[in-house]
């Protein structure tokens, strides 16, 4: 065997490498690459007055890659336009998952669009990081908190954000991973709130 026989193996043994490290940076699995709003499972229908109806467990629970349950002190008030999503261990979680209707709630406002760009303007007033976010008639990102706001159509408009365990209350920056996962989300809520 000569030199040229040791090159030509090292270049397949890179080349699966590369191949691999591909494959895993691209999601993979057996629906074909991450979660998005095509391809999470059938979501509720949504009721603007049960908070908790904007998302089911088993689409969270896919997009964020642990099992979730739903915190019983959110969910089931009548009086919140809140609900929670507890992922992983309910005693040890990851992290949670926080829903909002923002339109229709408690506004002078005529229509989830004008509430979503209002909030749009008080988080640009707040700080720098907010950007816009091409889902439904509006949206945006605040990347320090880790929200994405959207209004789905006129008559729904709705926030998600997500607390990780051991962060900050009011919520931690955004990263590349939970802007993709809230992202995937906030587009199945938009497509079924139409």
């Amino acid at each position: 065997m000569g030199p040229g026989h040791v090159r030509l193996r090292k270049s397949v043994v890179v080349s699966g490498v590369v191949v691999a490290l591909l494959a895993a940076a691209c999601g993979g699995g057996d629906d074909g690459g991450a979660p998005n709003a095509s391809n999470l499972p059938k979501g509720p229908k949504i009721d603007v007055t049960q908070p908790c109806s904007l998302l089911g467990e088993a689409q969270v629970a896919k997009v964020l890659g642990a099992p979730v349950t739903v915190d019983p002190t959110a969910g089931g008030s009548p009086i919140t336009t809140d609900c929670s999503y507890v992922v992983g261990d309910p005693a040890a979680p990851v992290g949670t998952l926080g829903a909002n209707i923002v339109f229709p709630a408690l506004t002078s406002l005529a229509n989830a669009v004008d509430v979503v760009e209002s909030d749009r303007a008080n988080a640009q007033i707040a700080g720098s990081g907010v950007e816009s976010l091409e889902i439904g008639k509006a949206g945006f990102v605040q990347r320090p908190v880790s929200v994405v706001e959207v209004a789905a159509s006129d008559d729904l408009g709705f926030s998600l954000q997500w607390f990780p365990a051991g962060g900050s209350g009011g919520g931690s920056p955004i990263t590349p991973a939970v802007e993709k996962d809230l992202s995937a989300l906030a587009a199945d809520i938009a497509q079924r709130g139409r």
